[in-house]
């Protein structure tokens, strides 16, 4: 599986969500436990390739965590918005 954090450095609600759920010590056990790959997408410069990658997952900005299963017939997962734990 991998896990796409796509953020920028203005996005409060990025920061918020990596603060609250992504960048904790249970996440991270997660990630491990499951061999999940992680990536940031860093959108804070508002790069073309980063937009392609967004419109790619249906949004429009930032935030977005998308987890991609291994299994390529799975769903992808899009997480939008403010989250938690």
């Amino acid at each position: 599986p991998i896990l796409i954090d796509f953020t920028a450095d203005w996005c409060a609600i990025c920061k918020q969500n990596e603060h609250l759920a992504l960048n904790t010590i249970n996440t991270k056990e997660l990630i491990q436990k499951y061999g999940v790959t992680t990536m940031v997408a860093d959108f804070t410069n508002q790069s073309e390739d980063i937009q392609r990658w967004l419109s790619h997952f249906k949004s429009i900005s930032v935030p977005l965590t998308v987890v991609i299963p291994p299994d390529p017939n799975a769903k992808v997962l899009r997480l939008t918005g403010a989250f938690s734990e």
